[in-house]
């Protein structure tokens, strides 16, 4: 088991990058139809700008993850708790 391991984590990450390049693809392709929600499209850029400057900031790249998952737990809470207040008092 302990050798099939590493091609299992590379395959992971294999398959992380694709998927990544292929929205990435069809992002760009809505934004040239014009078929993009800008806040949709900034809500996507979010965690990656996030994660670029923490990175630049703190060196780690282990901890600029880290701190960017704890950031983006924080910020889906608050939208949470706006969003059903919002649909509470309307």
């Amino acid at each position: 088991m302990d050798a099939i391991l590493p091609y299992l984590l590379w395959a992971v990450v294999i398959l992380i990058g694709v998927s990544l390049v292929a929205v990435a693809l069809f992002g760009i392709r809505g934004i040239a139809y014009g078929k993009a929600n800008m806040f949709t499209i900034a809500s996507f850029l979010l965690p990656i700008v996030l994660f670029g400057s923490l990175l630049l900031v703190q060196g780690d790249w282990i901890e600029a993850g880290g701190t960017t998952a704890l950031i983006m737990f924080v910020v889906a809470g608050f939208g949470l708790l706006f969003t059903g207040a919002r649909g509470a008092f309307t």
